[in-house]
C-alpha cells in the first residue's frame, strides 16, 4: 500500500542517553497516500535487539492525502541493557502498521548502540559529553587533596572553594593548583581515534585515568573539567578539529545557551578576563609546564577554522544533564592511601580584575525586591560608557580647539557636517616648520577654519568616517524607535579619573552630553549635525558615581546648566568639575569631544525608584507584585472579568465608548479597563491589540479617567495616537516620547488641544444609544431563540435543519398530547425504542402473520434450533447432578440439601475446601481462639518478612541474630564520642567503633556504622514482638521461627479462614453449623488420609464437577438463546418442564416474539405509527433509527415554531434590514462617541480669553507667547498642575520618559496601559506602573522576552551571552494578576501567514479567516547558495544580496507600488543586518527611484531589523534571512547554532518573526531544512525553525495539524441540505472553509475559474450563534470577510422551513447575478471604454539640504491611496520603460489530441502517473508559453474530463511545474508559466488569435507580450489599440487599470 512511516530516530543511542531523557523517537508521523481514508489502524514500535519496551498507538483515522503527526513519542529505553553493553552494536528501529490481522507497511530505521563508556561525538549529540564529566568519581577527590596541598605549600588558603571568595584571582589560583595536581600523576597521553570530536569515543573515568595513568585528550579535558566543577567551579570543554581541552570561568557565569559554535564568544570572554581556557594535554608532559604555559597554548588554538564549539557544563546542569552514574561504588579509604605526593608549585596568578557580578541578588521581603530593581538600573562599573568610554569605543573624536564655540553654533541652529581632517603634509609642506615658524597648531588652525565653514574635523580617514557616522545614525534612529529616548549625544569634555591614586588605569568620563541627532536625507547625502531640542545635561551617572564612591558632590549640574548668551557655558561647567577634583589625585578634565551614543534611561529610572520607593508602595499593583503574599482584593481571581457572550446582555451601548472597530474579546477588555480590577491583557499577534488599547483610552476619557499609556517602542505609541488622532481624540492625547517630546513639540500639542471645540447634549447621545440597544436586542432574540437548547436537548435550529434535509411525504407523522415536552432522558428513550424497532423490524417485515399466538412469549425465535438441542440436553444434565450429588453425599455425610443446582455448588465448593487440606493439619482452625491465633499468624509472617529485607539492607553479612548479641546502646555512645574528636582523630576513632561492630556481629569487613545501628535497633524490636507472638504459633503449619515458610502459614491461615466462614454460610441454625463443623473436624483433622488424590472423596468431587460443568454450560446456552431474565432464577424443575414442552412444540418457536415485544414498548411511548410502517413495509428496519430523528423533529420544530411569534413571523427581508440598519447605526454611534468624548472633555477646558492669572492656563499662555527659552517640560508640568491634566486626558509615554518629565507628587493616573509588557523587565516598568490606580498590563509571554541586547558593552555583538530576563508581564502572571486574552486575528491576510504559530504557540486558539483566494500558503521559502562567514563576520553575503534584490524588484514593480505595500526585512543577528543596510544603501544609489520607501515620511518605510528588535513592527512583505548555515560551499552538514534561537526563549523570537507578515513572506536560507539535524540540538526554536521551513517549503501540507480539518464535513443538516439543493442545481459546493475555529460555512466555486470563490455561503448555524454579541455576528466578521475578497449570502433557516425549494430558488438566484457581474467584469463581447478613477495626487515636500557627495537625484511625487483597512500606503509613479519593436506571431489553443491515449484520469493524483503530466504540461507549454497558470491548470483538468479543475487538481499541476519549468509573479498577483526562465528576457513577440476560439482576455496575456505589442503603436489610446491588436472584443475598466499599469512601469 502507498502509506510511509516518516521518523527521526536518534542515530546513537546509549546509557547517557537514557539517563539524561534523550528521546529515541524526535519525529514521527503517516502519511496516507492512498485515496481512502484508513480506519482501526495500530501502530507498533519494538527494535533489534531489545533495547526498549514495545510501543502501540491506536490510531482511528487517516484521511486520504493526510499525514498524522504523533506527539506521544515516550519510549522507555532498556537501562540495564544499555548499561552492560561494553562495545557499540548496529540495531533496528521496526515501526509496523497494522489493521486488524493485516500489516500494512513495516520500516526499519537504523541506529548504533553505544558502550556505556562511549561518547557518540559532535555529530549525533554534542550536549551528552557533559553527561560524561563525572565530578561524583570518588577519583576526583584525590585530584583536589593533592590542589590543597598544592595551595598549603604556597602559603594560600587550602580550602577548596569555588567562588565563595568573590574573586578572579582566587578562582585562577584554584585552576593553577589542580592543573599542579594532576600534573604530580604523572599521566601519559594516549592518541585518540580518528576524528573522534565528529564520530565519538569510549571515554575513560577519572578513576581509570588515575589507576592505568592513560588518557587521551577528551579524557583529560573531562578529568580537568570534573576537578573544577566538583572544586565548585563553572567549566568548559572546548572542542577543536581533532582536539579538546578544558576552561574555566573566573567568576560565577555561564553562556547563555550549552552549545557555542562561535570562537570569538569564547575570546571575548579571555580578553575581559572573565574565563581562562589551558591545554589539558601538556599535563602528560614531563617536565609539566606552567599553568600559564598552558593557557597560552590553548589560547593560541582558538582560531575560526579549527574552533567547532565550546560547551557550558554549568548550563548542562542547568538543563538537567547530569553525570554518568558510576558502575560501582569505590571505597574512598583505599583512594586516599595511595595518593601521590603533590611535587608541583603554584604558579602565581596574573593581574585580574575583581567580580562584576553579584552571586546573590534575591533578598527576602518587598524592600529586598524593591532594592534589587533598582540595582538592577543602576551600573556604576566601568562597562558603563557613561563612566569610561574606552578608545575603541564606536564613536567619533573631533578635533575642534574651541569647543564652546561649536556647541554655540549647534545652539544656534546651525547644521554642521563632519569630514575627515585634510592631507596637511600635501604639496610638500611640513606641519612640523609649519608650527615653528606660527608658534601655532596647524591641525588647530585647519580646525577654525573648518569650524567658521560650518564643518568639524574627525580623526578619522574619510571611509571609515562614512561608516561610523552611518553606524551612529542608523543606531541613534533603532534606539529612538525602540527605546524612546534620544542616544545620541556629543560627549564635551572629559574627567579622567581612577579608582584609586595607585591604580595604573586611568578612566575617561564624558562630562557635558549635549543632545544631537544626525540627518541623512537619502542614500546619496551626506550626514550632518544638529542640535537636538532636548535639554543639554550633565553626566548625571557620573555625578553619583563621585558621591557614591569618592564622597564627592559638585551643585549646581544636576538639573540646569549654567547657560551664556548662545547656550550653555561649556568653560565655566569644565571649571567647576576643576574646582571640585582638584585635590583628588589622578583626576583630570580634558577637553576631548566625542560624537557617540550614550543611554540615561536607566540611570533616570533608578533616581525616579530611588527618589520615590515611599510613593511605589501606594500601588496596589507594586505591593502585590512585591509580595504576593499580601494581595488585597482584585488579584485573587477574575470572577469580576466581562465574559465576551454576556457583553450585549450585561453592557448598553450608552455605557460603552468605543469608537474604532472592536471584536467581543477586545471589547471585554475595554470594559474591564474602566472597573477597579487591574489585569493583563493577552495580546497574541495580529489581535488588535493597539486598536484595543486606543478604544481603551478612549472609553475612559469618556468616563473621565485619566489614562498613562506606556510603551518602550515608539512604532507602539504612534500607531495607537495615530488610530486616535485619525477618529478625532489626538488633540487630548499629549506624546511625551522621543521626538514628540521637546518643549517646542510639547507647546504646540497643548496649544492643538486649547483650540479644540465640540458640543452635543446628552439627550443625543442617548436617543441614538438607545435606537442601537433596541435592534441589537432584536436581532439578538432571533439567534437566542433559534439556538437555545430546549429541555430535550435539541435546538430549533437543528430540527429546522433536519428537516429541511431529509423530511418527505414517506415520513411518519408522530403525535403526543399538546403541552407534551419530552426531556433529555426521555428523549434518549425514545431515541433507543427506535433503535430496537429497527433492529427487530426485520423479523416484522418477513415474517408478519405467522406468529401472532406467541405475542406474550418471552423466547427468542432466532435461535429456534439452538433452542430445541438445548431443550433435550438440559434434563439429561439435571440427572447426571443428582446422581453425583448423592454419591458425595454418601462418602461426607455432609447434612446439606442438594435440590437445586446451586445448592449442590455449595457442595462442591465445600468439599473442594475440604479435599485442599489434605496433608495439612488444620486443626487450630477449630479451635475456640481461632481468630486470635490466625491474627497473630499474619502479624508474624509480615515481621518475618520485614526483619529478612532489614537484614538483607545491612553492610555486612551478620551472624543470624546478631541484633541480640550487639549493645545496642552503647555502641551509640561510642559513636558519638568518636565523632566530637578532632577530625583527624575522629576518623580513627570511628574506624575503631566499625571494626567493634564488625566483631560483636560475627562479621568481616568495615560497615555503614550509623546505618547498620539503626536497623539493628529495628531488628531487635522485630524479634522481640516475635517472641512475643510464638505462644500463638504453636501447631500452625509452617512456622519455624526465624526459618518459618511464611508462604505455607499464609496458605494454612487463608485455608482456614475461607473455610470457617464458607461454614457459616451454609449453616441454617446453630445446631446445623455444629453438626457442618464436626462432619468437616472429622474429615479435615481425624480421615485426613482419605482426602488425598485418587481417594474416593476426590474422585466422588470430580465427578460432582463434571456434573455441575456439564449442566452449567446446558443451563448457559439454554437461558442465553432463551433471553431470559438475568435476574431470573428458574428452579431445576421448572427448567426441566420447560425444555420438554419445547421438545413437543420445536415447530411453534419463532423470533416473532421479540418484535411483540418491542412494539408493545413503542406503542406505549407514543411510536405506534413508525412501528405501523415497519410492518406495512413502506419503512426499511435500518433507516428506522434516521426516520425516528427527522419525525420527532418535524414534531418539536412544529411546536416550536408556533410557541415562538419570533420565529413565526419572521421575515428574512425584514431581518436583513435590521442587519444593516444595525451596521450603520453602529458606525454612526462610532462617530458620535468622538463627539461625544470631545464635547466632554471640551467642557474642563476655559477659553484662552478667560483665564485667572495665576492659573496653569496662565502659564502655558505666556510660554506660547515666547520664541525660545521655554521652561524644561519637567517644570513646566510641575507648574501647570491640573491644567495640564484637562488639556491632555491621555499622556502616551516611554518608561524614560515618565521618569524625566513626571513629577513624583503629580495624582496618579486613573488607569495606566503598559504595552509590549513581554519585551520590558520588572524594574524598568515599575516606576511606570506606580503611578497608576489600576494597570493593564499588555503583551504576550509567547513573544520576546526582555534581554540586555541594549545595555551591553559598546563594542559587544549580538552573541551568545544576550541573556533573557523576567518581564513584568511574567511577573504579574506569576503573581496571579488576572488575565484576559484577546483571540480574532486579523493581521494575515492570508491564514496560512499565521497558521503555524497558531497552531505551535498558540493551541489553535486563535480566530482566523480564510482568504478567497486559491493559493495554498502566502509563505515562501527561497533557497540561496550561500555561506555563514563565522567568527567576526557573523554574516552570510550571498543570502543578503539575495535579500536586497528581491526588495529592489519589489519596490521598482508597478503592481507592488502601485498596492502600497511594504517591505520588512528580518535578520537574526545585528551583523547581517548592518550587511543588509550597507547593501540597501548601494542599491538606493543605484536606483534613486526607490528612495522614498526608506524615508521616515512614509507610514511605513522599508525596515530592517533583527530579531531582537523586530516585535511590535509589521509590513505586507516580510523577508526573514535565516543567515546561519554551512560554512563551506556544498557542504551536507552544518552547525545547529542559530544565535539567538538556540536560547530558551529563543522559541519566543521565532514566533515573533514568523507573524510580522500582513501580505506575504521569504524565507531566505542556504540549506534545506533537511541539514537542520534534530538528534544533534534540544533548542525548541530549532526544532520549530525546521518544521517552519518545511512549512514554506511545502506548504499548509508540511503543517499535518493545520490541515486537519481545513475543509471538513457540515456544521449542521441545514448546512447539507442547502448543499445537497445548490449541487442539484450545478454549483461546485466546499465546506467548512478555514483552518481556525471560525470557518466559511460554504464555498461556492467559481464556474469560469475553478478553484476560485465566487461566494461564501453563511448560515444561520453554530458558527453564526458562537459570536459573542452581535456586533462580532453581523457586523465584524462581515467586514473582515468582504476585505479578504469573500462576496457573502446569509441564508436563514426558517426560511426554509416554510418553502424549502423557493429559497433554494432564490439563492440560485442570487449567485447567478454575482456570476453575471463577475462575468461582465471579466470578459465583454466587443471593446468599449470604462473611465477608471485617478489616483489621488499629493505632493511631498523635501529638504533642501545640500550633500557633500554627488546630488540628490530628483525623486518624483508619491501617490497617497487611503484605506479603511490598512494604513496609508505610498506610491510613486513612474516612467515609462523602452521597449523594442516586436514581432507579430499567432495564438493558438493547445491540441492535446495526439496525447489522448496516455491519458488516464483516474491515475491523476498518482505518483507513477507524474511523466505523463509532464508530458501533457510540456505539450500546452510548447503551444502556448507564457500562459496564466490557471488556464494551463484548466488545459490538463479539461484533457481529463474534469469539468472543475480545483484545489487537488490546481496543486498537482503546479507542483511540476514549478519543479521543471518558471513560474514568474505578475502584476496584480497573477502567475504565468514560461517554458523556461530565460524566455522572459529574450521574449519579442506579440500573438493575435488564429481564430474566434482562440481568443484571450487581457487578464491571460503576459506583460512583456503587452509591453510589446504596445511598442508599434505610435499614438492615440495605447491601451485601447493594445487591446484591438490583441483580438480583444471588449476592454473593461480593470482590463484598461491593467494594461496603462504596465506600459507605464
Amino acid at each position: 500500500m502507498n502509506i510511509k512511516i516518516e521518523a527521526l530516530i536518534a542515530r546513537k543511542i546509549g546509557f547517557a542517553s537514557h539517563q539524561n531523557a534523550i528521546p529515541l523517537v524526535r519525529e514521527l508521523s503517516i502519511w496516507n497516500q492512498e485515496e481512502t481514508n484508513l480506519e482501526s489502524l495500530i501502530l507498533t514500535l519494538s527494535t533489534d535487539p531489545d533495547f526498549v519496551e514495545s510501543r502501540s498507538w491506536h490510531i482511528d483515522r487517516i484521511l486520504a492525502g493526510d499525514r498524522l503527526g504523533i506527539s506521544e513519542r515516550d519510549i522507555k529505553l532498556n537501562a540495564g541493557y544499555l548499561s552492560g553493553l561494553s562495545e557499540s552494536l548496529s540495531a533496528d528501529v521496526v515501526l509496523r502498521l497494522s489493521q486488524g490481522e493485516n500489516l500494512l507497511v513495516e520500516q526499519r530505521f537504523p541506529t548504533e548502540l553505544l558502550s556505556r563508556t562511549e561518547w557518540g561525538g559532535l555529530s549525533a549529540m554534542p550536549e551528552l559529553l557533559a553527561a560524561f564529566c563525572m565530578p561524583n568519581d570518588p577519583s576526583v577527590d584525590r585530584v583536589l587533596k593533592a590542589a590543597s596541598q598544592v595551595l598549603r605549600r604556597a602559603g594560600k588558603k587550602d580550602g577548596i572553594d569555588g567562588y565563595e571568595s568573590k574573586s578572579r584571582t582566587r578562582t585562577w589560583e584554584l585552576a593553577s593548583a589542580i592543573w599542579s595536581a594532576v600534573c604530580s600523576f604523572q599521566l601519559s597521553y594516549a592518541l585518540p581515534p580518528a576524528s573522534f570530536e565528529q564520530q565519538g569515543q569510549k571515554i575513560r573515568p577519572p578513576s581509570v585515568i588515575l589507576e592505568n595513568g592513560v588518557a587521551t585528550c577528551l579524557d583529560m579535558a573531562l578529568l580537568f573539567a570534573a576537578a573544577l566543577e566538583q572544586a565548585g567551579l563553572n567549566a568548559l570543554l572546548i572542542m577543536t578539529k581533532g582536539h579538546a581541552f578544558a576552561g574555566v570561568w573566573l567568576q560565577p557565569q555561564e553562556f547563555s545557551q550549552l552549545l557555542t559554535d562561535e570562537a570569538s564568544a569564547v575570546r571575548k570572554r579571555l580578553d575581559l578576563k572573565e574565563m581562562v581556557v589551558f591545554e589539558t594535554t601538556l599535563a602528560t608532559q614531563s617536565p609539566a609546564p606552567n599553568f600559564s604555559q598552558a593557557v597560552a597554548a590553548a589560547q593560541r588554538q582558538l582560531d575560526d577554522e579549527q574552533f567547532i564549539m565550546a560547551i557550558d557544563l554549568h548550563r548542562a546542569r542547568m538543563q538537567k544533564i547530569r553525570p554518568m552514574a558510576l558502575v560501582s561504588a569505590v571505597n574512598a579509604s583505599d583512594l586516599t592511601d595511595d595518593a601521590p605526593p603533590a611535587a608541583e608549585s603554584l604558579e602565581e596568578a596574573p593581574a585580574l580584575p575583581g567580580f562584576d557580578v553579584e552571586i546573590n541578588e534575591g533578598n527576602e521581603g518587598p524592600a529586598g525586591k524593591l532594592t534589587l530593581w533598582q540595582r538592577k538600573l543602576l551600573d556604576l562599573t566601568t562597562r558603563n560608557r557613561l563612566l569610561h568610554l574606552p578608545d575603541s569605543a564606536k564613536g567619533v573624536r573631533l578635533l575642534c580647539p574651541d569647543p564652546a564655540a561649536l556647541e554655540d553654533l549647534l545652539s544656534s541652529g546651525r547644521r554642521i557636517r563632519v569630514v575627515p581632517v585634510p592631507d596637511l603634509n600635501s604639496s610638500g609642506r611640513d606641519v612640523a616648520v609649519y608650527e615653528q615658524q606660527n608658534n601655532e597648531s596647524l591641525v588647530d588652525e585647519v580646525a577654525r577654519q573648518a569650524l567658521a565653514r560650518g564643518e568639524v574635523l574627525a580623526s578619522l580617514e574619510k571611509i571609515k568616517l562614512e561608516a561610523t557616522l552611518i553606524e551612529l545614525f542608523r543606531k541613534a534612529r533603532s534606539d529612538l524607535e525602540e527605546g524612546g529616548a534620544n542616544t545620541l549625544f556629543l560627549a564635551i569634555g572629559f574627567l579622567k579619573w581612577k579608582k584609586s591614586a595607585e591604580d595604573p588605569k586611568t578612566y575617561s568620563a564624558p562630562l557635558i552630553l549635549l543632545p544631537v541627532k544626525l540627518e541623512r536625507k537619502s542614500a546619496l547625502s551626506g550626514v550632518t549635525l544638529t542640535l537636538l531640542d532636548e535639554e543639554p545635561r550633565f553626566n548625571l551617572t557620573l555625578l553619583e558615581l563621585l558621591r557614591h564612591d569618592f564622597e564627592l558632590v559638585i551643585p549646581g549640574l544636576d538639573g540646569e546648566l549654567p547657560s551664556d548668551e548662545s547656550g550653555i557655558d561649556v568653560t565655566g561647567i569644565w571649571n567647576m568639575v576643576r574646582r571640585a577634583v582638584r585635590d583628588v589625585p589622578g583626576f583630570e578634565v580634558s577637553t576631548e569631544l566625542v560624537l557617540g551614543t550614550f543611554s540615561f534611561a536607566k540611570y533616570l529610572m533608578w533616581k525616579d525608584l530611588n527618589a520615590n520607593g515611599a510613593q511605589l508602595l501606594q500601588s496596589p499593583l507594586v505591593k502585590h507584585l512585591l509580595e504576593p503574599k499580601e494581595a488585597g482584593e482584585g488579584f485573587s481571581g477574575s470572577d469580576e472579568f466581562p465574559r465576551p457572550e454576556r457583553l450585549d446582555s450585561s453592557v448598553t451601548p450608552a455605557q460603552l465608548f468605543a469608537p474604532l472597530p472592536a471584536d467581543s474579546s477586545q471589547l471585554s477588555a475595554v470594559v474591564a479597563s474602566a472597573g477597579t480590577h487591574s489585569f493583563v491583557m493577552d495580546g497574541p499577534p495580529g489581535t488588535g491589540k493597539s486598536q484595543t488599547i486606543a478604544n481603551m483610552i478612549a472609553h475612559n476619557l469618556a468616563l473621565g479617567r485619566r489614562v498613562l499609556f506606556v510603551a518602550e517602542k515608539r512604532a507602539a505609541l504612534d500607531v495607537v495616537y495615530r488610530r486616535l488622532a485619525e477618529k478625532g481624540l489626538g488633540e487630548f492625547c499629549l506624546e511625551l516620547h522621543s521626538s514628540k517630546a521637546s518643549k517646542v513639540e510639547v507647546l504646540k500639542q497643548l496649544d492643538r488641544a486649547w483650540d479644540v471645540s465640540d458640543t452635543l447634549s446628552a439627550e443625543e447621545w442617548e436617543r441614538e444609544a438607545a435606537r442601537l440597544q433596541t435592534l441589537r436586542s432584536r436581532l439578538n432574540q432571533l439567534v437566542e431563540v433559534l439556538h437555545r437548547r430546549w429541555s430535550n436537548g435539541l435546538s430549533l435550529h437543528q430540527a429546522i435543519g433536519r428537516v429541511v434535509r431529509d423530511h418527505g411525504p414517506q415520513t411518519p407523522r408522530l403525535a403526543w398530547p399538546p403541552g407534551k415536552e419530552h426531556d433529555a432522558a426521555e428523549y434518549g428513550q425514545l431515541l433507543d425504542l427506535a433503535r430496537r424497532l429497527g433492529l427487530n423490524g426485520v423479523a416484522a417485515r418477513d415474517l408478519s402473520g405467522k406468529f401472532g399466538a406467541l405475542a406474550q412469549t418471552q423466547w427468542s425465535n432466532a435461535w429456534q434450533a439452538q433452542i430445541a438441542s438445548a431443550s433435550r440436553e438440559l434434563p439429561q444434565a439435571l440427572d447426571a447432578l443428582n446422581t453425583a450429588s448423592e454419591r458425595l453425599l454418601g462418602l461426607t455425610h455432609l447434612a446439606l440439601p442438594v435440590a437445586e443446582a446451586s445448592q449442590v455448588q455449595q457442595l462442591h465448593d465445600l468439599t473442594s475446601l475440604i479435599v485442599e487440606s489434605c496433608g495439612m493439619n488444620l486443626s487450630f482452625a477449630f479451635a475456640p481462639d481461632v481468630v486470635t491465633r490466625i491474627e497473630a499468624a499474619r502479624r508474624a509472617c509480615q515481621l518475618l518478612e520485614s526483619y529478612r529485607e532489614l537484614e538483607q539492607s545491612l553492610s555486612l553479612d551478620y551472624a543470624d541474630e546478631a541484633c541480640r548479641r550487639i549493645p545496642l546502646e552503647a555502641m551509640h555512645s561510642e559513636w558519638r564520642e568518636a565523632e566530637g574528636k578532632f577530625w583527624f582523630l575522629a576518623t580513627f576513632a570511628k574506624k575503631k567503633v566499625a571494626k567493634k561492630l564488625a566483631s560483636l556481629g560475627g562479621a568481616a569487613g568495615l560497615p555503614d556504622t550509623l546505618g547498620d545501628l539503626a536497623i539493628f535497633e529495628r531488628l531487635h524490636s522485630q524479634l522481640t514482638e516475635l517472641d512475643v507472638l510464638a505462644s500463638d504459633m504453636q501447631s500452625i503449619p509452617g512456622w519455624q521461627g526465624l526459618a518459618s515458610d511464611t508462604a505455607r502459614t499464609l496458605r494454612a491461615i487463608t485455608l482456614a479462614e475461607t473455610l470457617r466462614g464458607l461454614l457459616s454460610g451454609l449453616a441454617e441454625s446453630p445446631d446445623h453449623l455444629v453438626s457442618l463443623r464436626g462432619a468437616v473436624a472429622r474429615l479435615v483433622v481425624d480421615a485426613n488420609e482419605m482426602l488425598a488424590p485418587g481417594g474416593q472423596i476426590s474422585a466422588a468431587l470430580s465427578a460432582l464437577q463434571q456434573a455441575l460443568s456439564r449442566y452449567h454450560e446446558a443451563a448457559r446456552l439454554f437461558a442465553g438463546l432463551a433471553a431470559t431474565d438475568t435476574d431470573a432464577h428458574p428452579s431445576d424443575a421448572a427448567l426441566r418442564a420447560t425444555s420438554l414442552s419445547i421438545q413437543q412444540q420445536e415447530s411453534q418457536l419463532k423470533a416473532w416474539c421479540d418484535w411483540c415485544r418491542v412494539r408493545e414498548q413503542a406503542g406505549e411511548a407514543g411510536l405506534a405509527r413508525l412501528a405501523q410502517a415497519l410492518e406495512a413495509g413502506s419503512l426499511i428496519p435500518s433507516a428506522s433509527e434516521e426516520t425516528f430523528v427527522t419525525a420527532y423533529a418535524h414534531w418539536f420544530a412544529t411546536q416550536g415554531i408556533d410557541s415562538e411569534p419570533l420565529l413565526r413571523n419572521f421575515v428574512a427581508a425584514e431581518h436583513m434590514s435590521d442587519i444593516g440598519a444595525f451596521v450603520r447605526l453602529d458606525d454612526e454611534l462610532a462617530k458620535l462617541t468622538v463627539r461625544y468624548i470631545r464635547a466632554k472633555l471640551c467642557g474642563l477646558i476655559p477659553s484662552k480669553n478667560d483665564i485667572p492669572k495665576s492659573s496653569g492656563f496662565a502659564i502655558l499662555k505666556h510660554e506660547l507667547q515666547k520664541s525660545r527659552r521655554h521652561k524644561p517640560v519637567r517644570q513646566l508640568a510641575i507648574e501647570m498642575g491640573d491644567a495640564l491634566n484637562r488639556l491632555a486626558p491621555c499622556m502616551l509615554m516611554s518608561p524614560l520618559s515618565i521618569a524625566q518629565f513626571l513629577p513624583a507628587d503629580q495624582p496618579p493616573f486613573d488607569l495606566v496601559i503598559f504595552d509590549e509588557a513581554s519585551q520590558i523587565a520588572p524594574w524598568d516598568a515599575i516606576g511606570s506602573i506606580a503611578r497608576g490606580k489600576q494597570v493593564v498590563i499588555a503583551g504576550d509571554p509567547r513573544q520576546m522576552p526582555p534581554t540586555n541586547f541594549f545595555s551591553r558593552g559598546p563594542n559587544a555583538g549580538d552573541d551568545d551571552t544576550a541573556e533573557d530576563m523576567e518581564s513584568i508581564l511574567d511577573e504579574c502572571l506569576g503573581a496571579g494578576v488576572p488575565s484576559h486574552s484577546l483571540s480574532w486575528h486579523y493581521r494575515s491576510r492570508h491564514e496560512s501567514l499565521i497558521a503555524f504559530s497558531n497552531h505551535r504557540y498558540y493551541d489553535s486558539n486563535l480566530i482566523t479567516f480564510p482568504a478567497a483566494e486559491t493559493r495554498a500558503s502566502a509563505v515562501e521559502w527561497r533557497r540561496v547558495e550561500g555561506v555563514y562567514a563565522k567568527g567576526k563576520g557573523r554574516y552570510n553575503q550571498a543570502e543578503a544580496e539575495a535579500i536586497v534584490s528581491e526588495t529592489v524588484k519589489r519596490l521598482t514593480d508597478p503592481a507592488f507600488v502601485a498596492a502600497g505595500h511594504s517591505i520588512g526585512i528580518i535578520t537574526l543577528n545585528s551583523d547581517q543586518q548592518k550587511l543588509i543596510n550597507d547593501l540597501l544603501d548601494a542599491a538606493r544609489k543605484q536606483h534613486p527611484q526607490i528612495e522614498p520607501f526608506f524615508q521616515d515620511t512614509q507610514t511605513e518605510p522599508v525596515v530592517v531589523k533583527n530579531l531582537e528588535t523586530v516585535q511590535g513592527d509589521e509590513r505586507d512583505l516580510i523577508m526573514l534571512g535565516i543567515g546561519y548555515g554551512p560554512t563551506e560551499p556544498g557542504a551536507q552538514v552544518m552547525s545547529m547554532n542559530f544565535g539567538p534561537l538556540n536560547k530558551d526563549g529563543g522559541w519566543r523570537r521565532l514566533n515573533v518573526a514568523i507573524t510580522r507578515s500582513r501580505r506575504e513572506m521569504l524565507v531566505f536560507t542556504s540549506f534545506a531544512p533537511s541539514m537542520i539535524d534534530l538528534n544533534r540540538t534540544n533548542a525548541r526554536a530549532v526544532r520549530d525553525l525546521k518544521h517552519f521551513i518545511e512549512f514554506a517549503q511545502r506548504g499548509p501540507k508540511a503543517l499535518a495539524e493545520a490541515v486537519h480539518g481545513s475543509v471538513g464535513g457540515y456544521d449542521s443538516p441545514f448546512e447539507e441540505a442547502v448543499a445537497q439543493g445548490l449541487r442539484r442545481l450545478g454549483w461546485q459546493v466546499v465546506p467548512q472553509i478555514g483552518v481556525s475555529r471560525f470557518r466559511i460555512d460554504l464555498g461556492i466555486v467559481h464556474p469560469d475559474r475553478p478553484g476560485d470563490y465566487l461566494a461564501g455561503v453563511e448560515c444561520d448555524g453554530a458558527t453564526y450563534h458562537s459570536a459573542a454579541t452581535a456586533r462580532d455576528r453581523d457586523k465584524v466578521r462581515g467586514a473582515i470577510l468582504s476585505g479578504l475578497g469573500w462576496n457573502l449570502v446569509r441564508l436563514w433557516s426558517t426560511q426554509w422551513w416554510v418553502d424549502k425549494e423557493g429559497a433554494l430558488q432564490k439563492l440560485h438566484i442570487a449567485l447567478n447575478d454575482l456570476l453575471a457581474q463577475s462575468r461582465v467584469e471579466a470578459v465583454g463581447s466587443q471593446v468599449t471604454e470604462e473611465p477608471t478613477a485617478a489616483p489621488i495626487i499629493i505632493d511631498f515636500s523635501t529638504d533642501s539640504g545640500i550633500s557633500d557627495e554627488l546630488p540628490e537625484a530628483p525623486i518624483s511625487s508619491v501617490s497617497e491611496l487611503p484605506s479603511e483597512i490598512a494604513d496609508v500606503r505610498v506610491a510613486r509613479a513612474y516612467s515609462d520603460q523602452p521597449v523594442s519593436l516586436g514581432q507579430k506571431g499567432e495564438y493558438r489553443v493547445a491540441d492535446l489530441s495526439t496525447l489522448a491515449h496516455m491519458i488516464q484520469p483516474e491515475q491523476f493524483h498518482l505518483p507513477h502517473y507524474s511523466p505523463v503530466l509532464r508530458q501533457i504540461i510540456e505539450a500546452v507549454l510548447r503551444q502556448e508559453a507564457p500562459i496564466l497558470d490557471a488556464l494551463l491548470v484548466q488545459r490538463i483538468a479539461r484533457a481529463h474530463g474534469f469539468q472543475r479543475s480545483g484545489r487537488l487538481i490546481r496543486d498537482r499541476v503546479l507542483e511540476l511545474v514549478e519543479q521543471h519549468h518558471h513560474v514568474r509573479q505578475e502584476e496584480f498577483e497573477e502567475a504565468f508559466v514560461w517554458h523556461a526562465e530565460g524566455d522572459v528576457m529574450e521574449w519579442s513577440t506579440y500573438r493575435v488569435p488564429a481564430s474566434v476560439s482562440d481568443a484571450r482576455s487581457i487578464e491571460e496575456i503576459a506583460a512583456q507580450e503587452l509591453r510589446i505589442a504596445a511598442s508599434i503603436i505610435d499614438s492615440g489610446d495605447r491601451a485601447l489599440e493594445v487591446a484591438r491588436l490583441l483580438g480583444v472584443r471588449r476592454l473593461t475598466g480593470a482590463a484598461r487599470e491593467r494594461i496603462e499599469r504596465i506600459l507605464n512601469a
